[in-house]
């Protein structure tokens, strides 16, 4: 039965492998991952979504005078089956919560899918960060949750 919990220790291993396979340049350590976990300022959010206790994917967001996703990450084999799209609902629900009205995050420009994942979820491109990677652009993305 897939849920979404709150991340704990016994998830923080395969993470942090998870994170040095698939983000090479750009990846958390264990000690930033702990940190997300022990969040203390209380404004960060790290989820994972679980099958049986099978790790499937994971977000992190930080919730403060608006909403900042870090990250969105699911296994290659469970992609292209909403899953992210199921952790992407919790942190608009989480923000909701919290009265936010803006939900905003930063995508290189070569990462095409994760692109059009945004713009499929209403994200729409508001900045551009140039040579933010290196050599890439950071697309800054944001989605409005507010009431208008």
């Amino acid at each position: 039965m897939q849920q979404i919990i709150d991340c704990n220790k016994k998830y923080i291993e395969e993470i942090y492998n998870l994170e040095k396979q698939n983000f090479v340049n750009e990846f958390y350590t264990i000690n930033d991952l702990n940190t997300f976990i022990l969040n203390p300022m209380k404004l960060d959010f790290f989820k994972i979504l679980i099958d049986n206790d099978i790790l499937i994917g994971y977000i992190i967001y930080r919730i403060n005078d608006i909403c900042e996703i870090f990250k969105i990450f699911i296994k290659e084999q469970y992609r292209r089956n909403k899953f992210a799209t199921i952790l992407l609902q919790q942190c608009i629900l989480d923000c909701k919560n919290f009265k936010m009205k803006q939900i905003q995050l930063e995508v290189k420009s070569n990462n095409i899918n994760a692109i059009e994942f945004y713009y499929n979820n209403n994200f729409n491109k508001i900045n551009i960060r140039k040579n933010y990677y290196g050599e890439l652009d950071a697309i800054v993305m944001e989605l409005n949750i507010g009431e208008e």
